[in-house]
C-alpha cells in the first residue's frame, strides 16, 4: 500500500517536473522573440557617432544579438578562445573604445566586439 502511494507521488511530481520544464522553455521563447522582434520607432534610440560622444568613459552595454569577441579590434582578427561566443542579452562592461570597437568584459572573458553588436543606456 505504501510503495502504491509512493510510485503516485513520484509519477504526480515527474508530470509537473515536466509541465515546469516546458513552461520554463515557452517562456524562454517569448522572451527571445521579444528580443527579436522589429522595435518601433518610438522605441529606436539614434546612434551617437564616436567623433560626438566625447572622451570614453567605462560603463555597462546590453549585447543584442551573438557575437563573437575577438583579440584585436578588427574584423580580420582571430576569435578569443575558448569561450568567444557571447549570447544575446548579456550585460558586460565596455572596458575601452578602439576605432568603432568595444573591448567587453563579461566577467568570463575580455574581448573586442564591434559598437554596433551592443546597446548603450
Amino acid at each position: 500500500m505504501a510503495s502504491r502511494a509512493l510510485l503516485i507521488f513520484l509519477a504526480i511530481l515527474a508530470i509537473l517536473l515536466t509541465a515546469n520544464e516546458k513552461y520554463l522553455e515557452w517562456k524562454a521563447a517569448r522572451a527571445a522573440e521579444e528580443i527579436d522582434a522589429p522595435r518601433s520607432a518610438a522605441v529606436l534610440v539614434p546612434r551617437v557617432p564616436s567623433a560626438t560622444r566625447g572622451p570614453f568613459t567605462p560603463h555597462r552595454v546590453r549585447v543584442r544579438a551573438e557575437v563573437d569577441l575577438l583579440l584585436e579590434p578588427r574584423p580580420d582578427a582571430a576569435k578569443i578562445e575558448p569561450l568567444s561566443r557571447v549570447p544575446a542579452g548579456i550585460f558586460a562592461q565596455a572596458v575601452a573604445e578602439s576605432n568603432g570597437w568595444f573591448l567587453l568584459d563579461t566577467n568570463l572573458i575580455r574581448g573586442w566586439a564591434p559598437i554596433d553588436a551592443v546597446d548603450e543606456p
